[in-house]
């Protein structure tokens, strides 16, 4: 009889290790959240990356049903924002919401401490254009006039970008290559600084998120001189699409969404995934993304990194085709 204790005290003592053990990460999940989840936004206020989150935030605090605190870490067209969140502990409680360009664009333009692979795909939600932009009162009053202007003083004139690894600075960039013209960027920490630059006369046009800068063009401040949506916006009807003035390969789409560190346990993605995507049927939610400027659409997880890497190819293909060289 006694052979038989030790073995059976040994199955026991594994058994309670097992059970012990294996039910953390559900538990984990099943007491998500149990405080507060931030969110790293990867530009300052005034810009998309911004002003999309903080426009569905209460609807989206609600579906999730617990905290949401909203934090901005700009800098360095959003990579300061991103390498935080891939380094951070992937327990659901550090969260990036921002656009994707740095994300797919970045990477494309440059050697950058993240990639595609290094997050999780919670789900995307706003769509916007990129808007190029200038004061009423310049040389010029259409793209057209700017591109002339710019052929007569090359490298003479200056313009504002959301950022180096950004979608409005390779759109600008690729223009300026397919019509072999120089003009000097100079890059802000986002689309409201941009903005803001060109609305100063610190730069002579600027190029950034579209949503950005509707209020100052509604307002007779600026003037919108083209957008890269394929269809004119129906509330700025007279700003054409580069499409329509040939030069729509070089636009490329901006989306905002949100993305977790590698390695995220899915029950903590499914939650989130599930929020946003009741948050982005909501009407009122809806209406004011509009408002601003973005079209609203769910798009799962699988299928923002499907978009992501697609966008990230179509960056690297406009590179190539207009002899823009990775740094």
């Amino acid at each position: 009889m006694e052979e038989n204790v030790m073995p059976r005290r040994s199955l026991l003592f594994l058994f309670v290790v097992a059970l012990v053990c294996l039910p953390i990460q559900s538990a984990h999940s099943a007491n998500y959240p149990g405080y507060p989840v931030q969110f790293i936004i990867s530009f300052p206020p005034g810009g998309p990356g911004d002003t999309t989150i903080r426009i569905i935030h209460p609807a989206l605090q609600k579906n999730f049903g617990g905290a949401i605190q909203l934090v901005n870490k700009p800098g360095a067209g959003g990579a300061i924002a991103y390498t935080y969140v891939k380094k951070a502990k992937p327990d659901g409680y550090t969260i990036l919401s921002t656009m994707s360009a740095p994300l797919t664009v970045g990477t494309a333009l440059r050697t950058l401490p993240f990639g595609l692979d290094d997050y999780e795909y919670i789900g995307a939600y706003a769509f916007g254009a990129t808007g190029i932009v200038s004061k009423p009162d310049m040389r010029w009053k259409n793209l057209d006039g700017l591109l002339a202007y710019i052929k007569k003083n090359p490298g003479k004139l200056n313009y504002g970008t959301s950022g180096a690894p950004t979608a409005p600075y390779l759109t600008m960039a690729a223009i300026l290559a397919m019509q072999g013209l120089k003009a000097t960027p100079v890059h802000y920490k986002g689309s409201g600084p941009a903005r803001n630059a060109a609305l100063g006369g610190h730069v002579d046009f600027s190029a950034g998120g579209f949503g950005a800068m509707q209020a100052l063009i509604r307002a007779g401040k600026l003037v919108g001189l083209a957008i890269t949506d394929n269809a004119r916006d129906p509330k700025f009807p007279k700003i054409p699409t580069l499409k329509e003035k040939g030069l729509g390969r070089a636009s490329i789409g901006l989306w905002a969404g949100l993305w977790a560190p590698k390695g995220t346990p899915k029950a903590v993605l499914d939650k989130l995934s599930a929020a946003l995507q009741k948050t982005a049927g909501d009407p009122a939610v809806v209406k004011k993304l509009n408002k601003a400027g973005f079209r609203v659409e769910f798009v799962d997880g699988a299928g923002a990194k499907k978009l992501a890497r697609q966008d990230h190819e179509t960056s690297k293909e406009i590179m190539k085709a207009v002899g823009i060289k990775k740094k």
